[in-house]
């Protein structure tokens, strides 16, 4: 009978003897990855003394087997224990909400599954992603501003091009508003708040990960501005 691993918080090891007292042993690094919406590349780490395959439950994240004969050879060969990497691509995610797959290590009469989790939210380092504890969302937290006249930064990463753009008669200018794929600190400043109230405003990231505009990612992040200064004589 065939034996299925589900894994918890950390990655768990299979271990069997057969008759001819051989050790076995098949199991994940990473019980689960995260990655962002416009990421296409990354890789799962994971050991076996067996001759195996991978294959993914999900059409947008696919894993590339193009080096699994000549590994399951030299296994087949020495009857070792070997810590392999496979790559895994996937599809931006266009959908406007997190989306998982299984990832499972096919060795024989075991078997051993990742879960990749694709977020619907670009890569932020400043607001950061937030992921629900039971895994199911993700959101982008609120920057806090100062009621007066200030500037202040956001930090992200993108896989595409990019751009920022703010609502119309939007109290905040952008530093820059496009650029190529990469990591960038983008500067910001904003007036002082003439409210007597605090009040939300919002910068929008966008990647474009496609040719046509409904193809591409936008996160919103959320800010929000504190009340205006208080005088002695208000």
């Amino acid at each position: 009978m065939k034996k299925t691993i589900f894994f918890a918080a950390v990655a768990l090891t299979v271990t069997a003897c057969n008759k001819s007292n051989e050790f076995h042993q098949t199991y994940v690094q990473d019980s689960y990855k995260v990655i962002f919406a416009d990421q296409t590349l990354d890789s799962v780490q994971y050991v076996t003394t067996e001759t195996h395959s991978l294959t993914s439950n999900a059409s947008w994240c696919r894993v590339d087997n193009s080096y699994q004969t000549s590994i399951n050879e030299y296994i087949k060969a020495h009857q070792g224990i070997y810590k392999l990497s496979a790559g895994l691509a996937f599809e931006p995610n266009t959908t406007g909400a997190l989306r998982t797959a299984a990832v499972t290590i096919n060795a024989g009469e075991y078997s051993a599954s990742s879960m990749i989790i694709q977020l619907c939210n670009l890569e932020l380092a400043r607001p950061q992603v937030v992921l629900s504890p039971d895994l199911s969302a993700d959101s982008v937290s609120t920057l806090f501003l100062n009621g007066i006249s200030d500037t202040d930064s956001i930090m992200f990463r993108t896989n595409f091009p990019w751009t920022l753009t703010v609502p119309e008669n939007s109290p905040i200018t952008l530093e820059q508003t496009n650029g190529l794929a990469g990591f960038h600190t983008i500067r910001f400043s904003y007036d002082q708040n003439p409210l007597s109230q605090a009040r939300k405003m919002e910068i929008r990231l966008t990647s474009a990960t496609g040719s046509e505009e409904d193809s591409n990612i936008t996160t919103i992040i959320p800010l929000i501005q504190a009340t205006k200064p208080t005088s002695n004589s208000d």
